[in-house]
């Protein structure tokens, strides 16, 4: 199977504000010669350019020693067949950050969430 080289020309524009620890941007990618896995497992190319749009929003929260990372991701692909995507995802980073003994001893603990909304995902066929 001879398949075209892939290729993807993307912009993309961020704001950040350093005083209220707050991101904003979001890019669009052009992407020719994609190629995926079709629905009998099989490499696939399509010579349609496939166009995807994403923003997102960060905001990191900071209450003593307490860190709340938050970050939400909308998206939009023109062939959702192609390259499916979840239209909204969350990302949630938590953790407690503090050091003991003058410093000698550092310890974070913590945990993350990573939701996104329903979307097709392809089988995975490891073979």
């Amino acid at each position: 199977m001879n398949l075209d080289k892939i290729t993807e020309l993307e912009l993309g524009i961020e704001y950040f504000n350093e005083k209220r620890n707050l991101k904003l941007g979001g890019q669009i990618n052009q992407i020719d010669n994609y190629t995926y896995f079709g629905l009998d497992t099989i490499p696939e190319q399509t010579s349609k350019g496939n166009t995807v749009l994403n923003g997102y929003l960060e905001k990191r929260f900071k209450l003593g020693n307490f860190y709340l990372n938050q970050k939400l991701v909308s998206q939009k692909g023109s062939e959702d067949k192609i390259l499916p995507l979840p239209t909204f995802s969350i990302y949630s980073n938590n953790y407690y950050k503090n050091t003991f003994f003058k410093g000698a001893l550092g310890l974070q603990v913590g945990f993350a969430v990573h939701y996104n909304t329903a979307f097709y995902a392809p089988d995975y066929m490891p073979s």
